[in-house]
């Protein structure tokens, strides 16, 4: 009898690691249920009665808006109101239960001095942490606390200011000049492969890696509503180890070099709807940290709902990596539209053997995608192939869904580039799709097990 009940066990064992992945909306609505929003006293302060000036570009009104956002918090929180006009500012720093809150016609215009954005603080720079310039508007262990208004967040970046740093002829770099490849970002690299603590890895002044526009480092019931943002000198919207984090309405104008969207890191609990995004990189690029630092943190970035976004100019739109060493999973994504010739790909899976992640549980439906460049879907697991690092930290991609794709025009509807060496990709099913405007259904290399195309209509213009 005991042997015909340990048969029944290991047959359902095997059974349940064959069950095709796919949406479960019990999984959805307990993501969305845990989410919660921050409510804020009613006590308001108005910068411009504080004494804050209004279209005076030699005046830095940073103090004052620090001063107000420290002020109302220490006596229990409320809302900081930026009232319609053009205000000059340095660093911002958010604090516990306060709303800074910019009104509809306000332009919160950023400093393009680099001295401005010192001292420099603990942030995350492309996975690796780090002490760099303080982002401009930024927060460190928050606990409801809230970005929000139909006002502007120029970060006044251009090719003059902040973007010829990445080292590119196009961005106002030229021929002998320092960047963040021959400082900053080769100093960084190799201190993590040394093995220095990141408390000691100090850039800023000299090191010439750009701040984000919006970093929250460590944050707990954080919203981010409304607001336009434009010209960042480098990612726009970075939370990292945020728990129930609401991204909603806003929309990121911004085409410099690595402007990506909106970039949860090591995050759980995030729901990110309604937005749009034209930028110069991923427009959301769910992220958990690179290679030593995203393993030794090991915190995923879980629980993720995007809905009803467009997503126009861009690397990809809905996208998980290539930072992700810590993981990624639980990802719903549902009625966004994708569409401009200058969208590379609709959703994008990115990493490689120096990076790895378990990469999971990613379900995607009701995907318009009227134009991208390459492919509709994507896994890439052979990403930035001569990245230097310690290899042999296989990733795995698996229990991914995709349905009710209708894609118009693209070069590929689904390319996979595995590894040639190892079975990293598993059950992938793709589900329900109209495709027409494509060069090529399907574009695999490497070893992938169990990828499914089930009901897929293709049109008349391959």
């Amino acid at each position: 009898m005991k042997r015909i009940i340990v048969v029944v066990a290991i047959v359902g064992i095997v059974l349940s690691c064959k069950r095709e992945a796919h949406w479960t909306q019990k999984e959805y609505e307990r993501i969305l249920t845990s989410i919660e929003v921050p409510v804020f006293r009613a006590d308001t302060l108005d910068i411009l009665a504080l004494g804050a000036k209004e279209g005076d570009a030699n005046y830095l009104n940073d103090t004052l808006i620090n001063q107000a956002i420290a002020d109302l918090s220490a006596r229990g929180g409320g809302v900081v109101k930026v009232p319609r006009g053009v205000f000059y500012t340095a660093g911002i720093v958010l604090k516990d239960h306060v709303n800074l809150h910019l009104c509809e016609g306000c332009v919160l215009r950023f400093s393009p001095r680099y001295e401005d954005y010192l001292p420099v603080v603990w942030t995350r720079w492309e996975g690796y942490d780090c002490y760099n310039y303080r982002p401009l508007i930024y927060g460190a262990s928050l606990k409801n606390a809230a970005l929000t208004g139909r006002g502007v967040v120029d970060g006044s970046a251009s090719n003059e200011t902040w973007w010829w740093m990445c080292g590119n002829k196009k961005r106002g770099y030229v021929e002998g000049m320092p960047s963040a490849w021959t400082h900053g970002r080769k100093w960084l690299f190799q201190q993590v492969m040394d093995g220095v603590d990141y408390h000691q890895r100090i850039m800023g002044d000299g090191a010439y890696l750009r701040p984000q526009l919006v970093n929250i480092m460590g944050g707990e019931n954080i919203l981010i509503e409304g607001l336009t943002f434009i010209n960042s000198p480098f990612w726009v919207i970075h939370p990292v180890f945020c728990k129930n984090l609401t991204v909603r309405g806003v929309t990121v104008d911004s085409h410099g070099p690595n402007n990506d969207g909106c970039d949860p890191e090591s995050c759980k609990g995030v729901l990110i709807e309604k937005c749009r995004f034209i930028t110069g990189d991923d427009c959301i690029a769910i992220k958990s940290g690179r290679n030593q630092d995203g393993r030794a943190w090991g915190i995923p970035t879980e629980d993720v709902i995007i809905r009803d976004c467009v997503m126009k100019d861009g690397h990809g739109a809905i996208t998980m990596g290539s930072e992700i060493s810590g993981g990624v999973r639980n990802v719903y994504a549902e009625n966004c539209t994708v569409n401009s010739p200058e969208m590379y790909n609709a959703v994008r899976i990115k990493t490689n053997t120096c990076r790895g992640g378990v990469v999971e549980n990613i379900h995607v439906r009701n995907i318009q995608v009227a134009q991208c460049r390459i492919s509709a879907f994507i896994i890439d697991l052979i990403y930035t192939p001569n990245e230097l690092g310690t290899r042999g930290f296989y990733p795995m991609v698996r229990n991914v869904s995709i349905d009710n794709m209708n894609v118009e025009s693209c070069e590929t509807f689904v390319t996979i580039d595995g590894l040639p060496e190892k079975e990293c990709v598993e059950n992938v099913v793709i589900s329900n799709c109209h495709v027409c405007g494509i060069s090529a259904r399907k574009k695999l290399t490497g070893r992938i097990a169990g990828l499914q195309l089930k009901n897929i209509s293709y049109g008349n213009h391959e």
